[in-house]
């Protein structure tokens, strides 16, 4: 996908592009647009990054039930592999 940049976005000296995608991709999180691996994936960060920076800009998670059990799943898998 391409997004053109307004140049009245683009010459703020203080932004570049990065700043820009990182800026929609937290906005898509939390208009609920997108899931926290989705956004992830646009700012072009792991999900435990972005996880990360989204607690450092005290932006809440989402985290429901369908999410702890993707990782508990995730978890036995790992643990189930890991004793072969």
């Amino acid at each position: 996908m391409i997004v053109n940049i307004p140049d009245a976005i683009s010459n703020v000296k203080a932004l570049s592009q990065d700043d820009v995608v990182l800026a929609l991709a937290i906005q898509l999180y939390i208009d609920e647009e997108v899931s926290l691996a989705k956004a992830a994936e646009i700012a072009g960060m792991t999900r435990f990054s972005f996880q990360k920076l989204m607690s450092d800009k005290n932006i809440p998670l989402r985290y429901d039930v369908n999410d702890l059990e993707r990782e508990l799943e995730t978890a036995q898998n790992f643990l189930s592999d890991s004793s072969k």
